[in-house]
């Protein structure tokens, strides 16, 4: 986990495609895999872990589809709420840096719980 500590999750526009940098956490649930990233309150979930990453991935072109349809200043606004910044000398990218003092999430109870970095793209 001590990489994930200077870790920045990233979230980008360009020519109508976005990417992000997020973490997530995953593991068992009961008889489901699950793979949530909080930052966007993305989760996909599946009987393997190659099905929750198909759903999530789902999740984030849902998300993408919805945030694309904001006007530019709502977009800002949407990730400055999320606790995004503008890069200096980008207007499309945002950063965000996380650091989990406690190395896990509250609420989430997964068996095998790991932490990983997830790059999206829609």
């Amino acid at each position: 986990m001590e990489e994930l500590i200077d870790f920045t999750e990233t979230f980008r526009v360009k020519k109508g495609v976005v990417s992000a940098r997020l973490l997530s956490v995953s593991g068992k649930e009961d008889d489901s895999f699950v793979i949530f990233a909080p930052t966007f309150n993305l989760s996909g979930y599946g009987n393997t872990r190659g099905e929750a990453e198909e759903m999530i991935k789902e999740s984030f072109d849902d998300f993408v589809h919805y945030f694309l349809t904001l006007t530019s200043s709502e977009k800002e606004l949407y990730l400055f709420q999320h606790g995004f910044s503008k890069e200096k000398f980008k207007s499309k990218n945002f950063s965000k840096a996380y650091i989990d003092e406690n190395g896990e999430l509250q609420n989430l109870k997964l068996e095998n719980q790991s932490y990983e970095l997830t790059n999206l793209v829609a």
